[in-house]
């Protein structure tokens, strides 16, 4: 543990103020008891009323001397409170036992917009608190009115309707024992809280769809797998065509293509589904208290967003399966299992589809493909072939009865 030297040092020098405060004053009576006894003592052995009428007058003067080096005192401490209550770049606001408003500093000022003039008096629950939040904030007062300390995160509102996230610490006031009021600072914490969503938002989506990541998919199966979501169900997609896109017209446009495809899936399911990409080409819908007949509508609204797509260069094109957890007692590992079982299945049947969609859209496009783009090499594709030409690096096309990958030599 590291010694912290300062903090140490202001500790010993608060003591030893209060020490030397409590000397003093022992001091002071001290000297009027002993004033006073001095000339009561005179005044019994010798008669002296004088003597008891200086002593009289001297045991007041200390009085007064010790009220005055008091008032000094307080006065000292009333201009440290007023600087650190004036210049404090926190929001500051001192409130009385019925919640309005007695004072504000200039950090309140700047972070809600309103001026002392404005407020004061004022309910503070009607100036700064949002709508929705008056319970709490109600309840937030009444630990403070209970004498206890609050250290809290919230919002608030400003004067002009926006809001702010800030960090509230409330004190109690006492004067004499009694509670007379409330001292409450605020800290505007919106950009910490914008940074904190931002790590958030990185830690559980895919950064180029902005779709969930795996990782968030996995909490939330977990979580939702409960009697109480059920039917549960699951649509697993594989998205076709994708290392064509990459390997003719650059990771780029299968970037791009990778991108269209969530937002086709954004539009056709739910605000509550659960929509991740579970990597690479592969996305997964989950779908809670959803059964088989609203799961088969809803992948027909992908397939037919899908369809009805006019994207160049390469349309999107997606190979979907589903399943449906009916009973608690269904393992959740099988239930993704079979949606993709299916959806491989599905894969396959789509798969001779899926090429037709490439070589029409090669034909159509003017797209020009260099050798650097595919490697080299001649790609057959059902009918036909697309030749690299090394020296025009145009596409050529030839007759080919399937699809394969030949290494040029």
């Amino acid at each position: 543990m590291k010694y912290n030297k300062t903090v140490h040092l202001k500790a010993i020098d608060k003591k030893h103020i209060k020490i030397v405060n409590v000397y003093l004053e022992m001091f002071f009576i001290t000297a009027v008891i002993i004033t006073l006894y001095i000339g009561l003592k005179d005044y019994l052995l010798f008669g002296s009323l004088r003597e008891l009428f200086y002593a009289i007058i001297t045991a007041n003067l200390l009085v007064i001397a010790w009220n005055t080096w008091c008032i000094k005192q307080n006065n000292l401490q009333k201009i440290y409170f007023e600087q650190l209550f004036e210049n404090s770049p926190e929001g500051i606001v001192i409130i009385d036992n019925n919640n309005r408003v007695i004072s504000i500093n200039k950090g309140f000022e700047e972070m809600f917009q309103y001026k002392l003039e404005r407020i004061r008096g004022c309910y503070l629950h009607e100036t700064i608190i949002p709508q929705g939040l008056q319970e709490q904030a109600a309840a937030y007062t009444n630990t403070i009115l209970e004498g206890k300390i609050l250290q809290v995160e919230s919002i608030r509102m400003r004067k002009d309707g926006s809001i702010v996230n800030v960090s509230i610490l409330g004190y109690p006031i006492k004067y004499k024992g009694k509670l007379s009021g409330i001292f409450g600072i605020y800290r505007d914490i919106t950009e910490r809280k914008k940074s904190e969503e931002d790590i958030k938002f990185l830690n559980f989506h895919d950064k180029l769809t902005g779709l969930y990541n795996r990782a968030f998919f996995d909490e939330e199966l977990q979580r939702l797998d409960t009697e109480r979501q059920l039917p549960l169900s699951i649509i697993m997609g594989d998205l076709n065509n994708l290392k064509l896109a990459n390997d003719i017209f650059g990771h780029a446009e299968g970037d791009k293509l990778l991108i269209k495809v969530a937002d086709i899936l954004k539009s056709s399911c739910r605000e509550e589904d659960i929509i991740a990409r579970w990597g690479g080409d592969e996305f997964m819908v989950l779908l809670p208290k959803t059964g088989e007949q609203t799961v088969v509508a809803i992948c027909n609204r992908i397939k037919a967003a899908c369809a009805n797509t006019s994207y160049s260069p390469i349309a999107p094109s997606i190979a979907l399966g589903f399943s449906t957890k009916e009973n608690i007692e269904q393992d959740i590992q099988k239930l993704l299992n079979e949606a993709d079982h299916r959806m491989y299945k599905n894969k396959l049947v789509e798969h001779i589809a899926a090429r037709h969609q490439i070589e029409e859209s090669l034909e159509k496009t003017s797209h020009d493909i260099t050798a650097k783009e595919i490697n080299h090499s001649d790609l057959y594709f059902g009918k036909s072939v697309l030749k690299i030409d090394r020296n025009a690096e145009r596409i050529k096309r030839m007759p080919a009865k399937r699809m394969y990958w030949r290494e040029k030599r």
